[in-house]
């Protein structure tokens, strides 16, 4: 447990220390297909479908397509408006048969060509800048990139302090620590691009359409490198209701834990590669907040253990060591999201 809250503190301070500049303009304007994942309630997608379409870029260079089965006729007409094609799950797959991959196909063997497929979920609003910031980092030579995500503040939202924490370390300061340790990035499976040429060579391994989170396990298995590009910001928009907070239970965990740890060791000897070893140690290592919490819990059961049982004190001292270096993590990780936050905040 040290080891690992140990690794993460390292992590952290690296982070915090390697702030990066802003982008700078890119060479080309690319023409992009972007994949709106209409799976929340109507008023995300909507608000989801202005902020495209409000994007600082030429509107002959970019396609969007929405693909869901919870819009709404009314839904449904507005985006065709404002020039969206929308693809309805139920009326091509049906809802358990529906897959992403299929929506790329129908992309990549279409009349137009492009050179970038971006994948959005529909609770996302998008900084006016986004393409241009992934125009730049396919200029460097990027194949998959993976967007920056934070959140935004809503009153009355099922989603506490708690949780926009362990939101924003994992989708912010965990991928700009991985890419400033040289290892792929974490990525996440949403608001996510790929170049059309990358996509087909990768099409085959595009999971169903509930199982985005997964995508990111598969290409790393696949030897293919994630840029991180925390100037492409997406703000998310949190739900207000409780029902639509997606959930796993431990046996799912259990479940993914054991499908994928053995294929990310045996991937680590094929590749040579200690990105596989901190992916692993990312998927084993518990929430920075449950561990603060089990470690004051222990430090309560072995301080009345010494005090009825006699047992030695120096359990007391190691717990309290673990959870003073837990709350350093929990500041420093903090205050290195706040930098980041602050940094590119200004250019939504």
């Amino acid at each position: 447990m040290i080891v690992l809250l140990g690794y993460q503190l390292v992590r952290s301070l690296w982070t915090l220390i390697g702030l990066r500049n802003i982008f700078s303009q890119p060479n080309q304007a690319r023409q992009f297909a972007i994949v709106l994942l209409a799976n929340k309630g109507q008023q995300m997608i909507s608000k989801s479908l202005y902020s495209i379409f409000g994007l600082v870029y030429p509107k002959n260079l970019y396609d969007v397509i929405v693909l869901g089965n919870c819009l709404s006729e009314e839904a449904a007409n507005t985006a065709r408006e404002m020039g969206a094609t929308i693809f309805d799950a139920n009326d091509w797959l049906g809802k358990e048969e529906c897959k992403l991959h299929w929506v790329f196909k129908q992309i990549l063997s279409g009349d137009k060509s492009y050179d970038a497929v971006l994948v959005i979920q529909s609770e996302s609003l998008l900084s006016g800048n986004y393409l241009d910031v992934l125009n730049h980092y396919f200029d460097q030579g990027s194949s998959v990139i993976q967007s920056s995500s934070l959140v935004l503040p809503e009153s009355g939202s099922v989603w506490d302090k708690k949780n926009r924490f362990n939101f924003l370390r994992n989708n912010l300061l965990k991928p700009v620590g991985d890419e400033l340790l040289g290892f792929s990035k974490s990525f996440r499976g949403n608001n996510f691009g790929f170049t059309t040429e990358t996509l087909k060579e990768n099409l085959a391994i595009l999971p169903t359409f509930n199982q985005d989170k997964e995508y990111g396990l598969m290409l790393e298995l696949k030897g293919i490198d994630v840029d991180f590009a925390p100037e492409a910001v997406v703000w998310k928009q949190m739900p207000i209701r409780a029902d639509i907070v997606g959930n796993h239970s431990n046996k799912e965990r259990f479940s993914f834990l054991k499908h994928y740890i053995p294929k990310l060791f045996k991937a680590a000897f094929r590749y040579k590669s200690l990105s596989y070893i901190n992916k692993i140690l990312d998927l084993i290592t518990p929430s920075v907040l449950k561990v603060l919490v089990i470690t004051l819990l222990m430090i309560a059961i072995n301080i009345l253990a010494w005090a009825l049982a006699d047992t030695p004190f120096i359990f007391v001292w190691i717990w309290l060591c673990i959870s003073i270096l837990d709350l350093l993590i929990i500041v420093v990780g903090g205050y290195a999201i706040n930098t980041y936050f602050q940094a590119y905040k200004s250019i939504i």
